[in-house]
């Protein structure tokens, strides 16, 4: 059955997890690629990444920007790509599409560090907070932008073969933080039953506070009591960036500590996406059931997902295409 990549849901990547796991546990099998829509083509990969611990082959997302009747057409390419750097055996869950306008490389990208960062340009994926892995040309070559063992992580190295666990929690939400934002919502969350909740804050990690120093009180619009409150309901809640590239830090300014008394777990200078955040805790609520245990899941680099080190020319060399 055909579907939309933006109407993907859990029990989707699920059983994509569970196609990939029976694919690579077969030793006449040397990797797996995967055609996806570009819409959330990360996110699928991000979920594979978390779904199945110690994965020991490539697994490759390719998708396309232009649709075949078209001139411009870049799937084909990708999926060439892909077939020349699926013969490297390099193990992990990479995106790999266009890495300029031209038909000249592609950009292999870890799955949990790519993002679409344009609509329609046919190279919009891009490594954030990250650089690629390599470049793959259309002759063949290619072109490592990473050191070979800079990319066997240390979290996969504990498993000598590959272990599916797929199940989730449907009760995660991610909340976009930004001025005269109602915090009210997150009381309809507690109501609900919602687990955990991913807070999308501006910059640093930061939510409208609003504390009122003469009073040493939080003004009726403060995200703060609503935070503490759900916190208090047993609700585990993940600060991370609007901003894409950079770290949340509560060490700048006060607002993110006074989040983080709120009972906020902010997992500081963490560079965790949004989105990838989202995909980890789902999981990290149904694999484990004390909240001890789910955040030291969360604060693990488990598939790339968090940098060890903040890579300052990142930032340039990502966008410098588009």
């Amino acid at each position: 059955v055909m579907k939309g990549s933006e109407d993907m849901t859990f029990n989707d990547w699920s059983l994509i997890s569970n196609e990939v796991f029976k694919a690579i546990s077969d030793q006449n099998i040397d990797g797996v690629i995967i055609t996806h829509g570009t819409d959330t083509l990360s996110l699928t990969g991000s979920a594979i990444s978390f779904m199945i611990e110690g994965i020991n082959k490539s697994v490759l997302l390719i998708g396309a920007q232009k649709s075949p009747d078209r001139a411009s057409f870049d799937g084909s390419m990708n999926l060439i790509c892909a077939s020349y750097f699926i013969k490297e055996k390099i193990p992990g869950v990479f995106t790999v599409m266009h890495g300029s306008m031209d038909d000249d490389f592609c950009y292999v990208i870890r799955s949990t560090k790519s993002k679409k960062m344009h609509t329609s340009r046919r190279d919009s994926f891009r490594a954030i907070n990250d650089k690629p892995i390599a470049k793959v040309y259309k002759n063949g070559k290619i072109e490592y932008l990473k050191e070979k063992k800079e990319l066997i992580l240390e979290y996969q190295k504990q498993f000598e073969k590959p272990v599916l666990k797929n199940k989730f929690s449907k009760k995660v939400e991610i909340i976009k933080a930004y001025p005269s934002s109602n915090p009210e919502v997150i009381d309809w969350y507690i109501e609900k039953g919602y687990k955990g909740l991913i807070i999308e804050g501006t910059a640093l990690g930061h939510v409208p506070t609003l504390y009122n120093e003469k009073e040493d009180s939080y003004e009726k619009e403060s995200w703060i009591p609503y935070i503490k409150k759900a916190v208090d309901k047993g609700l585990i809640i993940i600060m991370t960036s609007q901003s894409v590239f950079g770290r949340v830090n509560s060490k700048v300014y006060a607002n993110l500590r006074y989040a983080k008394n709120a009972g906020v777990n902010y997992l500081d200078s963490h560079d965790m996406l949004c989105e990838v955040a989202y995909i980890k805790l789902s999981l990290a609520l149904e694999r484990f059931k004390e909240k001890e245990k789910i955040l030291e899941y969360m604060k693990t680099n488990v598939s790339g997902e968090i940098s060890t080190k903040e890579l300052t020319d990142t930032f340039e060399s990502s966008l410098k295409n588009l």
